[in-house]
């Protein structure tokens, strides 16, 4: 199998119809920005102390347990406790600011309420938003809610009773694969209107996040054609560098460009290998169809600039 160098004009390569993601909204409905329970509920400060320490500030920690014991990483909250007679009111934020705990506690039925209320999440940082995100979308049956007092060891606060309409996993894939699309850009990555968000958006988020992860992902290919806008190349026809009766590996280098929202971003450079090609000229054209397979592998280089030369599928 020969091996073939591209041009450097504009390259058209299409795939089958079939490949392409589809456009379909993911029919989300709007995000989820509060949990709320209610049943027995204890206070997380002392009841004891809390007539002598109205309005004072503590810190506590909260962390989702799953049924394995596996914890998940824990948020850093700011509460501010008060009493009312025989109920003690909590309320605080988390040191990211989107997320807000309150409870309500009865100190002679030992009933109240209590919950989390997260900030709309549209707009914000990726990078920011998504611990409260991860920490929401856990809390739910059979996971168990964890607290600890500033040096105190975790204790199990709540038994969560029920499913609370967590993201779905395909959405959850997605921002975190916006996490790593992040650390190939210094422009903050910006979550858009999940309800915006096709099927398509979250196919080529995800391919995207694993190529940058370090996989070559193999699809397939249909046609690629070229101007051939230089002398050079039409001289090298003519003398037999390129040899039309002949089939090549193929290989275009070409920038990694995503949309997130309003956003496009340049993250890299990618590099398409078509396994086997077949060329044929037309004019001043140039076009490379498939000959023993039609494969194409993909990787991400990491040590090159995403280059100036578009390679676009269509």
């Amino acid at each position: 199998m020969a091996p073939a160098a591209l041009p450097d004009t504009e390259l058209v390569l299409s795939v089958p119809p079939s490949l392409k993601a589809p456009d379909r909204p993911l029919h989300l409905d709007p995000e989820m920005t509060e949990v709320m329970f209610s049943g027995r509920v204890e206070p997380l400060y002392k009841l004891g102390t809390v007539s002598r320490n109205t309005g004072y500030t503590y810190e506590v920690r909260f962390r989702i347990r799953k049924p394995d014991g596996i914890a998940e990483r824990s948020l850093l909250f700011s509460i501010t406790v008060s009493r009312d007679g025989s109920v003690i009111y909590e309320r605080g934020t988390d040191e990211t600011g989107f997320i807000t705990f309150t409870s309500t506690a009865d100190a002679k039925t030992r009933s109240g309420t209590f919950g989390f209320t997260r900030t709309r999440i549209v707009g914000k940082s990726v990078i920011a938003a998504l611990p409260s995100i991860e920490f929401l979308n856990e809390l739910r049956s059979p996971n168990v809610l964890q607290a600890s007092r500033e040096s105190e060891p975790f204790r199990d606060y709540r038994v969560i009773p029920s499913d609370q309409g967590s993201f779905p996993r395909s959405v959850m894939e997605y921002l975190h694969s916006l996490a790593i699309l992040q650390t190939r850009t210094q422009e903050p990555i910006l979550i858009p209107d999940l309800t915006t968000v096709t099927e398509g958006d979250v196919f080529d988020i995800n391919e995207a996040a694993a190529l940058i992860s370090g996989e070559t992902l193999r699809s397939r290919w249909g046609e690629l054609n070229w101007q051939i806008g230089t002398r050079s190349e039409r001289a090298k026809r003519r003398t037999g560098e390129i040899d039309l009766g002949s089939y090549y590996e193929l290989v275009i280098l070409g920038p990694l460009i995503v949309n997130v929202g309003k956003q496009a971003l340049t993250l890299g450079a990618v590099k398409k290998l078509l396994l086997s090609a077949r060329l044929f000229a037309e004019d001043d054209k140039m076009r490379a169809v498939p000959f023993l397979n039609d494969a194409m592998d993909r990787t991400f280089d990491p040590n090159t600039p995403a280059p100036d030369r578009l390679s676009m599928d269509s």
